[in-house]
Parts: C-alpha cells; sequence; structure tokens
C-alpha cells in the first residue's frame, strides 16, 4: 500500500518535526524553474522534475535558507527583494 503525505497550513496538535526543510518556485517571467533530480542522497527519485529544496541548517532561517539552495543547486544568485512569497507548512510523511 502506497503511504500518503499530508499538508497542512498550521501546525498540528502533537505535531513531531524530525526533519525541516523547504522548497521554492523560481519563476522568470512566465516560466519557472525545474530541477531533474540525480539522486545523490540515495532518496529513490533519481530523473524526477523538483523544486529547488532540501534541509536547512541548525539557526537557519527560511530566507536565508531558500537563497542558498537556489544558489547551490543552480549557481543562481536570487536577490532577497526578488522573494514575492513565503509560507511555512507543515507536512506529514509516513516514510520518514
Amino acid at each position: 500500500m502506497e503511504s500518503r503525505r499530508t499538508l497542512y497550513w498550521s501546525r498540528p496538535e502533537n505535531f513531531s518535526t524530525q526533519v525541516e526543510g523547504s522548497t521554492c518556485i523560481c519563476f522568470v517571467g512566465d516560466k519557472f524553474l525545474l530541477l531533474q533530480n540525480n539522486d545523490k542522497k540515495g532518496y529513490g527519485c533519481a530523473g524526477k522534475w523538483c523544486t529547488p529544496g532540501g534541509t536547512l541548517e541548525s539557526g537557519e532561517d527560511a530566507i536565508n535558507f531558500l537563497l542558498r539552495e537556489v544558489q547551490e543547486e543552480t549557481a543562481m544568485i536570487l536577490p532577497e527583494q526578488e522573494i514575492a512569497f513565503l509560507e511555512k507548512i507543515y507536512i506529514h510523511d509516513p516514510e520518514i
């Protein structure tokens, strides 16, 4: 049976954070950036398309994370003033 992720807009009661990560959607005009995963970390998603993202480092805030991940994964430097929307969500993933 396939496990399903559940997304929440506010922190559910008794929610335990095991991994804190993030992703972003980068628009350039009317196009947006997708990356083809090479699965270096062995998550079983080689060849799948995704948006830039990853795991937050200790003490890192969401904006600095976003800027770092975009630069690490694309070599593009995203100016902070270009961030149009930032929202925190919570995801329950039975496989983590």
